[in-house]
C-alpha cells in the first residue's frame, strides 16, 4: 500500500505519506513492534522516505517504482544544486525531466513569492481530489489514497478550531 497526499487548509498546507515498499510476491518484513508481518494484500519489503524537502521551500513526494523514484529524486536534486526555486525553474524543470510512467509525485513550492501560505502544487497520475468540506483541500495518490481520502474528510471536525 502506498499513500502520498497533500491537505490545504485552515491556513497550512501539509503533506503526508507513509513509508511502506510493497511489491507482490516477496517475502515481507516483520514490524518490530507487534513481531508480526503488516496485514495488507500486497507484502510490504522495506521503508524508505516517500516524501523529502529538496530545498527550504520545495517538497517533493513520490509514489510507485523505487529504482525509477531514486532516478527522478536525483534529477530534480541535482537541478535545484546550483539554481534557486521559484516558478520559472520549476516549470523548466518539468519541461525537461523525463517522466517514467511507473511513478507519480506531488510537488509543493512555497516561497516569498505565494502570500498568505499558499502553495503552487504539480502532480502527475491519477490523483483522488475531494474538496467537499469548506476550507480543506485533500489531494492523494495510492492504493491508500481513496481510504486515507475518506477517513479524512469523515474526522475533519476535528480540526476545526474550538473555543
Amino acid at each position: 500500500m502506498t499513500l502520498i497526499s497533500m491537505i490545504n487548509g485552515y491556513g497550512f498546507p501539509v503533506i503526508v505519506s507513509d513509508r511502506a515498499i510493497s511489491a507482490p510476491g516477496k517475502r515481507g518484513v516483520v514490524l518490530p513492534t507487534t513481531n508480526r508481518e503488516p496485514f495488507d494484500l500486497t507484502p510490504v519489503i522495506e521503508f524508505r522516505v516517500k516524501t523529502v524537502i529538496i530545498k527550504e521551500v520545495l517538497c517533493v513526494a513520490f509514489a510507485g517504482n523505487v529504482a525509477a523514484i531514486e532516478k527522478l529524486y536525483d534529477d530534480i536534486a541535482d537541478f535545484f544544486l546550483h539554481r534557486t526555486v521559484d516558478t520559472g525553474n520549476l516549470k523548466q524543470l518539468l519541461n525537461t525531466l523525463e517522466f517514467d510512467p511507473d511513478v507519480s509525485f506531488l510537488i509543493a513550492l512555497g516561497g516569498p513569492e505565494y502570500q498568505d501560505n499558499r502553495v503552487m502544487v504539480v502532480h502527475t497520475a491519477d490523483f483522488v481530489n475531494d474538496n467537499s468540506k469548506e476550507n480543506l483541500d485533500i489531494i492523494s495518490c495510492g492504493s491508500g489514497a481513496v481510504r486515507w481520502t475518506e477517513y479524512f474528510v469523515a474526522n475533519a471536525g476535528y480540526l476545526e478550531p474550538t473555543g
